[in-house]
């Protein structure tokens, strides 16, 4: 099982499989490949699914298309590794909140600020930025509107240096707790069929 960040930092899980299938029975080999693939995906779905329930509390209030970026490349007889990712949009920011670093041209919300139901400024991709008063403040450019208001913060940078999502300890969890007991539930499955 592989665990991926759009750094394609890859943590690789990996079980006393090749011991085990030496002391199993002709009829148990057969089945190995698959109950192992099917192991593997339903872990996969519990490491997605813990995720997205620490997505949601670490974070302050996500959207959920947050919460949704993790994603599952499926394991099969002839290919096993199941991998968890976070798609592509979505990795772009929760690699902030996963990593740390430094992400440039951030606006920051003011008090002021007409704000959605996620914290995020209604209007930003439109209707927002017109009729503004950009003024060079001491924390960057600052967004006014024509009362005066300061409604935005423009900043060269934001140095996130709070990881609050830590994603590959949350995978790791998952899978030293849940592998072992879907794997047997899979050969037990596999081997009930004839």
């Amino acid at each position: 099982m592989a665990l991926q960040t759009q750094r394609s930092q890859t943590i690789w899980v990996r079980d006393n499989l090749k011991q085990v299938e030496k002391e199993l029975k002709r009829k148990q080999k057969k089945h190995l490949p698959k109950a192992t693939a099917d192991a593997l995906n339903n872990t996969a779905k519990k490491v997605v699914k813990a995720l997205q329930v620490q997505t949601d509390k670490r974070l302050d209030r996500p959207r959920s298309t947050t919460v949704n970026a993790y994603a599952i490349g499926r394991a099969n007889p002839k290919h096993l590794d199941a991998t968890v990712f976070i798609k592509d949009i979505q990795a772009k920011f929760l690699k902030f909140v996963i990593d740390g670093g430094i992400d440039n041209k951030v606006v920051v919300p003011t008090p002021k600020a007409n704000l959605d139901q996620y914290g995020n400024i209604k209007g930003k991709r439109r209707g927002f930025w017109n009729n503004k008063v950009y003024r060079e403040i001491r924390t960057g450019t600052g967004v006014f509107d024509k009362k005066g208001n300061l409604l935005a913060v423009i900043k060269d940078s934001v140095n996130y240096t709070k990881k609050l999502l830590p994603f590959f300890k949350i995978g790791e969890g998952v899978v030293k707790n849940v592998l072992p007991k879907q794997l047997k539930l899979a050969i037990n499955t596999q081997m009930a069929k004839k």
